[in-house]
């Protein structure tokens, strides 16, 4: 009975508030965005400004899927004006992060938005545990959008229409 009076509250709370009520961190604290370093030399505030949705990928200079999804990541940013690419190496070692992206070619286009998280501070907050890892974020900081490890089509779809429905 006590087993019983338990589970049904909770199973209640489950059901109502759907799967995101367990799966961890569903917003991201902006100012968490002040403990990761610039790679470059130059460096945006890499809050997104008033109105933009920030596209925020995690990757690692030794996942080599990361680098081939900053094209991807690229074109979608290069789409739309109200979108704010970010993207936060999870290297332990910031210079080799450096040196991994400064041999990206879209270094030269992006040099102001790739960034280190090297105490994990921004990724542990928000659950990340595979690179890669891409979230869309609303100007509030929820999270509209969550998909990790290797994308396919289907993956970047549903990225795009994310952006299309965050405001």
């Amino acid at each position: 009975m006590t087993l019983t009076r338990c589970l049904v509250p909770l199973l209640t709370f489950v059901l109502l508030a759907g799967p995101a009520a367990l799966a961890g961190t569903d917003s991201v604290d902006f100012g968490l965005l002040d403990d990761v370093q610039s790679i470059g030399e130059d460096a945006i505030d890499p809050r997104p400004a008033d109105g933009e949705v920030l596209l925020l990928q995690f990757w690692a200079s030794w996942c080599h899927s990361c680098g081939s999804l900053m094209w991807d990541m690229d074109d979608i940013a290069t789409r739309y004006e109200r979108v704010r690419y970010i993207a936060v190496s999870l290297d332990d070692d910031a210079d080799a992060a450096r040196a991994y992206i400064r041999k990206h070619k879209l270094y030269s286009k992006y040099s102001d938005r790739y960034f280190v998280d090297a105490g994990k501070t921004l990724a542990s907050s928000l659950d990340i545990e595979t690179v890669p890892s891409i979230l869309v974020v609303s100007v509030a900081g929820d999270v509209r959008l969550r998909k990790s490890g290797h994308l396919n089509s289907s993956d970047l779809r549903d990225i795009v229409t994310a952006i299309d429905q965050t405001h």
